[in-house]
């Protein structure tokens, strides 16, 4: 017996038994009992060798016990000729798996490590074939050693190799220690759409996420690895064979200062949640340059809420195009020419919110959803529109109690659907850019689309911008934690309960503001669609009278008495 042969022939049976469970327990029969017979077979083979080799596995112990096997085997053949696929599943996992673990361990235990470390030509070999990695990062990898220090691969429980990166005297693994083919095949389900053509993926590891997702794509995605650790790819390359892989549309790419990976990205929406972006989240420590690392995380952060929200998204869009009987396109007649009034909810709103009882008549209150309560029960002041984009469930207690108020909502398209369900007043549905669902629903009625910059003050800029607002003056836009606050009172949130991991930016007055990158995300937005606005509509003035937060560029800051004053 050749215990090598064995190990890989045994770790490719555990993936096999695991694959088969799965669809016994999806209800996925057919694929199951196609699989079975040809497993069948292979398992018998196995079994004769156990039995021929008996004293080489029971040396420590009993492990190959002939007539408990044959036991088992009965079993599971019975289970399947009776189409008892809940007991099927649950022999294989409960007697079968253990088994073979067991008789992985006293290879190991017999052979020492069963790693091999014998596949990088063969890899590279199939990467120059393909031209995706250019030949600099190629010949790197023939040249360099593996940095056995900050880079250990080891044995799993199921036979495949899983890699640990320490950083800074800390071990943190980039796949499990037990199943990291299973655990990669569950992170590629998470993100696999089978209308997705492209997929953007962040962190190599070991491949075996990549591995799962080209299985599901079936070679009909095209998928762009980005890696910035050089050592991980040697890693991956020396350990795993990914010939396969690299044949089936995955393309993987060297990318030290990200820069190609944020070029792909140019071309595809973030804010879609099927825009194709995968993140190896453990992938993200083994990025050496602090500032990329962190712009990692931002845009794992976002990713990873917009993923989260999907189905509410798509439920609350089914339910709002059939509630919101109008769209906001038709406002333009109210808003063109305008001075608008954007309230936003940021903790400096307190300063000067009583002051927007002076506007002149005909200027526009357009508040978002935050700041609708603090409004109407704080100031007693009645806004002209109110903005809601948040698609979770619990943004339901920005609009409770007014129910049966008639001031105009305006809703995106995946907004909350029961604020829309429950008002009695005049609803105008709003389609965001990057929300392939509504950008279809635009295209067909011949409507506007409006990006939505992430959050409910961006997008309600754009509506106002878009509608043809002449003037457009910011209260509470604070995009930072002014005076370690969160949001103004009566708007949600009040003190700051943890402040790690923030960020400082100039503020209102030249000086120093705490805030979080998403906060920094939607200022960063807002600059660039205050350029634009400039650009396109050169007489469009853009205020930012909130007295506090983060300094906007592009944008006039005075103070809400002045302007008022002025008028």
């Amino acid at each position: 017996m050749n215990p090598s042969a064995e190990y890989e022939k045994n770790m490719i049976t555990i993936h096999t038994v695991n694959e088969m469970i799965a669809c016994f327990r999806q209800q996925n029969y057919n694929r199951a009992e196609r699989m079975f017979p040809d497993w069948s077979r292979s398992f018998s083979q196995t079994i004769e060798a156990l039995f021929t080799n008996k004293d080489y596995f029971n040396r420590c112990g009993m492990i190959v016990d002939e007539q408990s096997i044959m036991a088992t085997m009965k079993e599971i053949l019975q289970a399947q000729e009776q189409n008892d696929y809940i007991l099927l599943a649950d022999l294989l996992e409960l007697q079968l798996l253990p088994f073979l673990s067991s008789i992985q361990d006293v290879i190991r235990q017999n052979e020492g490590t069963m790693v091999r470390e014998d596949y990088l030509e063969t890899n590279l070999t199939a990467l120059c074939n393909q031209a995706a990695m250019d030949v600099a990062a190629i010949n790197t990898l023939r040249t360099i050693s593996r940095d056995t220090e900050h880079y250990i691969i080891e044995d799993t429980g199921q036979g495949c190799p899983t890699l640990q990166y320490i950083t800074g005297g800390q071990g943190r693994y980039l796949h499990s220690n037990n199943d990291p083919v299973a655990e990669g095949m569950l992170l590629a389900q998470e993100y696999y759409h089978e209308k997705q053509e492209h997929y953007i993926v962040y962190g190599l590891g070991l491949a075996y996420h990549i591995e799962a997702l080209s299985k599901l794509c079936d070679g009909t995605a095209r998928i762009d690895v980005f890696e910035s650790d050089i050592q991980i790819i040697y890693a991956a390359f020396t350990c795993r064979n990914l010939t396969a892989s690299i044949q089936r549309e995955i393309y993987i790419h060297c990318d030290p200062d990200l820069t190609g990976m944020m070029q792909a990205l140019q071309t595809y929406s973030a804010n879609s949640p099927a825009s194709g972006l995968m993140i190896h989240a453990p992938s993200i420590y083994g990025i050496h340059n602090a500032d990329l690392q962190k712009s990692m995380r931002e845009l794992f952060v976002q990713e990873s809420s917009i993923r989260n929200q999907g189905p509410d998204m798509y439920r609350n869009f089914r339910s709002n195009v059939r509630a919101c009987k109008l769209y906001v396109d038709i406002l333009e007649k109210e808003i063109k020419g305008k001075t608008v009034y954007l309230i936003a909810a940021g903790p400096s709103l307190d300063k000067n919110i009583s002051l927007l009882k002076q506007k002149p008549e005909n200027a526009v209150i357009m508040a978002v959803g935050t700041a609708y309560r603090k409004l109407m029960q704080q100031q007693r002041i009645r806004p002209d529109y109110v903005v809601f984009l948040d698609a979770a469930p619990r943004m339901y207690v920005q609009a409770t109690g007014f129910e049966n108020e008639d001031i105009p909502y305006l809703m995106a398209s995946t907004a909350c659907r029961r604020i829309a369900l429950d008002y009695h007043g005049p609803e105008y549905l709003i389609c965001q850019e990057g929300y392939a669902e509504a950008e279809q629903y635009a295209r067909e009625h011949d409507y506007r689309i409006y990006q939505s910059g992430g959050s409910v003050s961006t997008i309600a800029m754009d509506v106002a911008l878009q509608l043809g607002a002449a003037r457009i003056i910011c209260l509470g836009l604070d995009l930072a934690y002014t005076s370690d606050k969160m949001h103004a009172t009566c708007a949600g949130k009040y003190d700051m309960i943890k402040t790690e991991g923030l960020m400082q930016v100039r503020d209102w007055d030249g000086n120093m503001v705490q805030t979080s990158a998403a906060l920094d995300m939607y200022r960063k937005w807002i600059e660039q669609r205050v350029e634009r606005a400039h650009r396109e509509m050169p007489d469009v003035e853009l205020i930012n009278a909130t007295e506090g937060g983060a300094y906007i560029q592009g944008m006039r800051h005075m103070k809400l008495s002045d302007l008022l004053d002025a008028i």
